[in-house]
């Protein structure tokens, strides 16, 4: 892609050409080429992917030495990013043998690169890294609050008949946040238009949180979600009742009016089901639902749905300002189901302690085939 580069010095002449050194490739057509050999685990690679295959690249005779391969991102902006709240999110394919490392370096404003992950094949080796064919990796960048860009590069170094090392869809973003007012005890989720998420959860290691206060103002308590009507609420007036029955008797036979369990027809199957429903409303799961509120812990869920708050949502008075401890970790479930460690942003402090900034927005979206603009807290997609 445009501003990215590659580093194939460090790989011996010879080899195969189309695997010396980090390639872009369909990932079927790469399973299909080297013989799969558990290359085609890699299912969170989707279309072109990012490979580095000294196993493949080892087919054919080559000069001596080891594979040694590097691929950077262009300059990636950090304008209005607030110190320590970029992070990385990427899906990642790795197979180790003998000696390979990989390892991801992080360069701001063209400094000296600070290295962020390091894997290595060797069992006795600290860094040692299991196979792991199919897994999405985040980590912290720890950005500097000065730093206004970033590049990150992917390495596999040490390399020889070995296995590989495949990533795609490579993000630089910004975690959803929890503000918590340590005045008021307030509580709220910072809006991002473009997450949508199922579940979350507040812990409070030392006890810090005010169960009661978050219920009375919750997300369950607002009924925030789309409430699913029973299959036999025939009327659609949001309850089973008198006038669902009533629906039941002129379709009987003849239409699919009452058909509460989705045969075609109305029938003496859906009157029982009527019968077993009368009085039900909504199905409480189709909204956001408590499941846990004590001291320690705050978990909410929308088991049947997802929710998107474009601005921010109140979630109620549940932080303990009498013990104001500050000890909060906040997590989050994205509609893919993947749990997340979202940001914490205390507000409302006395005016010797600084406050940390809600993160800005500024995001990009780089396609392998092309680019186009995307919205706030997602720095950096590369979608390969």
């Amino acid at each position: 892609p445009a501003g990215w580069s590659i580093d194939n010095s460090g790989v011996p002449n010879g080899g195969v050409t189309e695997w010396s050194g980090w390639a872009f490739t369909d990932r079927n057509w790469w399973t299909s080429a080297a013989g799969d050999q558990g290359r085609s685990g890699f299912t969170k690679g989707t279309g072109a992917i990012a490979v580095a295959d000294p196993d493949e690249w080892d087919d054919l005779p080559h000069d001596a030495g080891t594979y040694n391969t590097f691929l950077r991102t262009p300059a990636i902006s950090l304008s209005g990013i607030a110190a320590n709240a970029a992070q990385l999110r990427f899906d990642s394919s790795w197979l180790p043998e003998d000696f390979q490392t990989a390892n991801i370096t992080v360069s701001y404003d063209g400094g000296s690169p600070i290295e962020i992950l390091r894997w290595t094949s060797e069992t006795t080796d600290a860094n040692y890294k299991p196979g792991a064919p199919n897994e999405t990796v985040t980590l912290p960048l720890e950005n500097p609050g000065s730093a206004t860009n970033l590049v990150l590069t992917f390495g596999m170094a040490d390399a020889g008949n070995d296995w590989w090392w495949a990533i795609d869809n490579v993000e630089i973003f910004t975690p959803l946040t929890l503000q918590v007012n340590v005045q008021t005890g307030g509580m709220k989720l910072l809006g991002d238009a473009s997450l949508a998420i199922n579940g979350y959860e507040v812990v409070s290691p030392l006890g810090s949180l005010n169960p009661l206060g978050w219920l009375a103002g919750n997300l369950d308590a607002q009924n925030v979600g789309t409430t699913v009507p029973p299959a036999t609420d025939f009327s659609g007036n949001g309850i089973v009742g008198s006038e669902d029955l009533a629906i039941w008797q002129a379709a009987y036979g003849i239409t699919s009016a009452a058909d509460a369990d989705e045969d075609g027809d109305s029938d003496g199957r859906d009157f029982l089901s009527w019968q077993r429903d009368f009085g039900k409303v909504g199905d409480p799961a189709s909204t956001w639902l408590t499941f846990l509120a004590t001291p320690s812990q705050l978990i909410e869920s929308y088991l049947f749905g997802n929710s998107t708050f474009a601005t921010d949502r109140s979630i109620g008075l549940g932080y303990d300002v009498n013990d104001d401890l500050r000890d909060l970790k906040f997590f989050y479930i994205d509609n893919a189901g993947e749990k997340h460690e979202g940001l914490v942003q205390y507000v409302g402090l006395a005016a010797a302690t600084v406050s940390v900034p809600e993160p800005a927005a500024v995001r990009m979206l780089l396609l392998f085939m092309g680019m186009t603009v995307c919205s706030r807290s997602r720095l950096f997609v590369l979608k390969c």
